[in-house]
């Protein structure tokens, strides 16, 4: 009996000999497929693409930190990361009206929403105060220290510790709602919009959390710690990472749109000012991109060709990247996130040097060398910027000219920006205590 197979059948050991005969004659094929299967999976990856085949949840409310008049309820008061204010805060001279203290350093700054400001300590707590006398509304034991600043949305208080979880308390009440393990210790404060609490941590990840239940919305992995706040506009979200690398995403997929690489660790938080993004490096370039900017799959690979082709001689200049606007050096290394304010950023060096540039073309405005190693700010309030030294000195100057208008001595140094509700200014400090100080009022004396 002769057994009929199918033709298709049949013909799958020749075609399977033809393969590879084809392989073994020109090898070279298989390298060219497996190059571009590895690039595939590489685009795919670096800028999860995943997320446009299998978008994530979105966020269940809308809640966002509060911006609005005499409220600072996150680090640096803005989604944008501005470090501004238009209120002007404590005039000369300056008093002190209160201090609080804890047994360790205060390590970050504080939060202030409506009639009260809100702390993390570095003996272990959050606290809620009383914003007009200092005196405690409520304490939550949270064991390990926080380097990070609280925000306020809703009615949610959210903060990052040591021990690698990431907290949201009740924020009239100080009780627990939830929390979660970030997989390394948090350094990075938060940044809350739309619903959505953006996060970093030292496990090289940005978080995407739903404000109101802490669940992951999405997730990506960069190529450095992330130890400073993002900057969020219009859903997209700009995050430098400790490998010189800015990343500019999508806020509700967490797709990487845009990426620049500063050449040296990025120091500080990105700050957005209209269309620019601001960052600088750690050997003090301020660098201004275009915020609507995008890198398209291997734009990035074809660059760093060029850019090795330029250090063997074959190219006659540095090629650019897509982005830049411009870029300014201080001529001293940084450490800080930079604050934008009346068409001018404005940065702070290690060394002392405080500088004002024009935010359109990057020119020097003035400078201000303070002989002293600046450990916090630059702050905009008003007409005054306000940075604090290593040493415990808070200065204020003038933002228009530099000139110094009054500082005030905290007994430890000064690692926190300041902030500034109304016309009073609450500054953290490592000898424990946090100072609240205004303007003297009128009929008062020395």
């Amino acid at each position: 009996m002769t057994t009929l197979v199918p033709k298709s059948a049949s013909e799958r050991p020749h075609l399977r000999r033809r393969i590879w005969r084809v392989i073994r004659r020109r090898p070279w094929i298989v390298g060219i497929a497996l190059v571009l299967v590895l690039i595939l999976w590489w685009v795919t990856i670096s800028f999860n693409l995943i997320a446009l085949i299998s978008p994530p949840p979105e966020a269940t409310t809308r809640i966002s930190a509060h911006t609005g008049s005499e409220t600072w309820a996150q680090i640096r008061r803005t989604p944008q990361n501005s470090a501004s204010t238009p209120d002007q805060g404590p005039q000369t001279p300056v008093e002190l009206r209160w201090t609080y203290n804890t047994s360790g350093p205060i390590l970050a700054g504080p939060a202030v929403v409506a009639g009260r400001i809100y702390i993390t300590t570095g003996d272990g707590r959050a606290l809620a105060l009383e914003r007009d006398t200092g005196q405690p509304v409520w304490e939550f034991s949270s064991v390990v220290p926080s380097d990070t600043s609280p925000a306020i949305a809703g009615d949610l208080l959210f903060f990052g510790l040591r021990n690698k979880r990431f907290v949201a308390l009740d924020r009239e009440t100080g009780e627990l709602r939830w929390e979660k393990d970030l997989g390394n210790p948090v350094l990075a404060s938060p940044i809350v919009a739309d619903g959505t609490v953006y996060i970093g941590s030292t496990n090289r990840q940005l978080y995407a959390l739903d404000a109101a239940t802490g669940q992951e919305r999405w997730t990506i992995t960069l190529g450095g710690w992330i130890v400073a706040p993002v900057a969020y506009r219009d859903d997209r979200v700009a995050v430098a990472s400790q490998d010189g690398l800015l990343h500019i995403v999508e806020g509700k997929t967490g797709r990487i749109r845009f990426v620049y690489d500063a050449g040296w660790p990025i120091m500080g938080s990105p700050t957005i000012q209209e269309d620019q993004v601001l960052v600088v490096s750690h050997r003090g370039t301020v660098w201004s991109l275009d915020w609507n900017s995008s890198t398209y799959p291997l734009e990035r690979l074809w660059w760093a060709a060029r850019v090795n082709l330029f250090v063997w001689g074959l190219l006659p200049s540095v090629p650019n990247q897509q982005g830049a606007i411009w870029a300014s050096g201080i001529g001293d290394s940084v450490s800080l996130s930079p604050a934008t304010a009346h068409d001018a950023v404005y940065v702070a060096s290690a060394g002392g040097k405080v500088v004002s540039l024009d935010i359109s073309t990057g020119s020097e405005r003035w400078a201000t060398k303070l002989d002293k190693k600046i450990t916090a700010g630059p702050i905009v309030t008003g007409n005054t910027l306000l940075v604090g030294s290593e040493d415990g000195i808070l200065y204020a100057l003038d933002s228009f000219t530099g000139k110094e208008e009054w500082n005030f001595k905290t007994g430890g140094k000064i690692s926190a920006s300041p902030v500034v509700v109304g016309d009073m200014l609450y500054v953290a400090s490592h000898d424990g205590n946090l100072y609240a100080l205004s303007s003297k009022r009128r009929g008062e004396t020395d």
